[in-house]
């Protein structure tokens, strides 16, 4: 019998369908590399957030028709990536806070034909709050099936072919600039973390956010662009310090220049781009007189990426 090598596409997930946001938010701030607090207030607190959050968050989903693309967006990666690795592998996919979850997943796994079960997370940067989370579970979930023969990739910011489909994406929104005699800026816009996260745990997130950035950088310098570049990150909840700068304070600093938004720390497109970099940072950089504001593609389907996510594989099989 051929032995297969499983490969688990990890990611965050989101609301499926209308009416599923507040399931969503509870799985989420009921995870403990979240909200790190012991397991009965944690699921309170998770539940409290849950009600009051619900609404808002709905609303902002309801921009996007009501639920999240999330798994639509990583259904396709997970096509390419399977057609990439062939029938030696199989590609499935595991969803953090929203079905599918790591168990359902587990289940469609065959003992009898597993080579290896590998977990890819698609956060480029490894942080606590992402990978280890993802990691966790998978590990958790792996023991409970008996499934020892497991490897885990922890990030790949620094492959060349993840940085060069970065590159493209930022370069095809350079040549879309109306007036390219504007100064031009490049925001490499993270998802935040808590700043006592990175303190207390020593969490790299930051630390790889900062050489992915670099490395992008000097591929466009390469390309001879001219630009200034500022790294600075987003989506921050509750009234907790995270990771600055934040984006808001930022976008104002550009008046009169060409403004490109990068989502450096994703790999598909969902809420923090599709609704907070295209609709609310964009009113902000408008009211703020930036002459244009663009924001670039996620990697997402690009060939590159996918080619990346293969290479990261096949080192570990």
């Amino acid at each position: 019998m051929q032995k297969i090598t499983y490969v688990i596409l990890a990611n965050l997930g989101g609301p499926n369908k209308k009416g599923e946001v507040r399931n969503f938010l509870f799985n989420l701030f009921n995870d403990k590399y979240i909200i790190p607090l012991p397991k009965i207030p944690r699921f309170l607190l998770a539940h409290l957030i849950s009600f009051f959050r619900a609404k808002k968050s709905q609303k902002e989903y309801d921009k996007m028709g009501g639920f999240s693309p999330i798994l639509i967006n990583t259904q396709k990666q997970q096509s390419l990536l399977q057609k990439a690795l062939g029938n030696n592998f199989k590609v499935l996919i595991a969803m953090s806070y929203s079905p599918p979850f790591m168990h359902e997943v587990f289940s469609q796994i065959k003992a009898e034909e597993i080579n290896k079960v590998i977990l890819l997370p698609l956060y480029p940067q490894y942080s606590i709050t992402t990978t280890k989370s993802s990691a966790a579970k998978f590990c958790k979930t792996a023991s409970k099936y008996n499934i020892q023969t497991i490897d885990i990739i922890p990030y790949f910011f620094e492959n060349p072919k993840y940085i060069a489909s970065c590159t493209r994406k930022i370069l095809n929104e350079i040549t879309k600039f109306n007036d390219k005699s504007k100064p031009m800026v490049i925001l490499f816009s993270a998802h935040g973390i808590p700043k006592d996260f990175v303190q207390k745990w020593n969490d790299p997130y930051e630390q790889q956010i900062n050489k992915t950035a670099f490395l992008i950088t000097q591929n466009l310098k390469k390309e001879g662009i001219i630009f200034e570049e500022k790294v600075c990150f987003q989506s921050r909840v509750g009234p907790k310090e995270w990771l600055k700068p934040y984006i808001q304070t930022i976008i104002p600093e550009y008046m009169g220049y060409n403004m490109i938004v990068f989502p450096i720390a994703f790999v598909s497109e969902h809420l923090e781009t599709l609704v907070e970099l295209d609709h609310q940072y964009k009113e902000l950089a408008n009211d703020c007189n930036v002459y244009e504001y663009r924001r670039a593609e996620t990697p997402s389907e690009c060939p590159l990426f996918i080619e990346c996510l293969k290479e990261e594989v096949l080192r570990k099989s």
